[in-house]
Formats: C-alpha cells, sequence, structure tokens
C-alpha cells in the first residue's frame, strides 16, 4: 500500500517543462511569454535550493510595474519538509501586497488527485491574493495564466 502510494503522488517520470518553455533565471522558473512566467519544481527539494529560488522569484516579481502571471507546476513540493514550507509561507506574505497589485493570476498544475486536493486545502486556508485555479493538465492551466493575463492588460 505504502508504494502505491509514493507512485500515486510522484509525476510522471517523463514529465518536463513544454518546449516552447524558455529557460529563466534560475533552473525551476521558464520564460512563456512577456509577463508570463513558470515554476517548475524537481522531485526533490533541498533548502538551499528553495531558498536561492524564493529570492529569484522575489528579484524577478519585485521588478515588474506591469501585471504578470504564473504556471506553476507543483507536484515536486508534495514531499517539503515543515522548514520549507515555512519558507514557501513567508516567501508568499512578502509577496502578498506585490501580488495583490500586480498578479494577474496563477494556473496551478497538480497532476495527481492527491496532489489536486493538497493545494486546494492550503489555499483554502492561506487564500492567495490572486485569481488562481488548480488543473491537472499544463496546457489548461497554462491557457487560464494566459488569459487571466491577457484580461488584466486590457484593463490597464
Amino acid at each position: 500500500m505504502e508504494r502505491m502510494l509514493q507512485i500515486s503522488l510522484a509525476p510522471q517520470a517523463d514529465s518536463r517543462p513544454p518546449a516552447h518553455w524558455k529557460p529563466g533565471a534560475h533552473p525551476w522558473i521558464y520564460e512563456i511569454g512577456r509577463g508570463l512566467y513558470a515554476q517548475w519544481y524537481p522531485r526533490t527539494v533541498d533548502g538551499d535550493e528553495l531558498r536561492a529560488f524564493v529570492q529569484e522569484v522575489e528579484q524577478l516579481v519585485l521588478s515588474h510595474r506591469t501585471p504578470y502571471a504564473w504556471v506553476m507546476f507543483v507536484d515536486g513540493l508534495l514531499g517539503v519538509n515543515a522548514a520549507q514550507r515555512k519558507v514557501i509561507a513567508d516567501h508568499v506574505a512578502r509577496m502578498r501586497s506585490h501580488d495583490r497589485r500586480y498578479c494577474a493570476g496563477g494556473g496551478i498544475v497538480a497532476s495527481t488527485p492527491f496532489a489536486r486536493g493538497l493545494v486546494t486545502a492550503v489555499f483554502w486556508l492561506s487564500p492567495l491574493v490572486y485569481p488562481h485555479e488548480v488543473f491537472r493538465y499544463i496546457d489548461r492551466a497554462e491557457a487560464y495564466a494566459r488569459d487571466r493575463l491577457r484580461e488584466r492588460l486590457l484593463r490597464t
């Protein structure tokens, strides 16, 4: 039973960012288009790597004074420990004001039912300040983020 659970939690072994995503300033950040970015977490996350990633995201995002949107493939975060969850929570808290003003939305990819349930529960307890939706498939999450960005740009 434990092995079955581990297998069902893990992303597909061949899962990779789509070819049209261009590598960004950090190995887990990709540029999809102007103002449209992606986060792709690896299967295992080291504390130092996570802190470096968070720092890079903050530098990227805080440089924006125009709307932006994210696609986030979060399956790699299923195994993070309490200290790493705190790093993420602190990052979200630091970014709240800026995200409220500039983040048009986030398409969150969680490829397993367990991952989708976990993400839904986390954001129910600590809601994001921008529109977001959880998807099973990358293309749908990307379309959602792209649409939110387009809508926001039309309003500005």
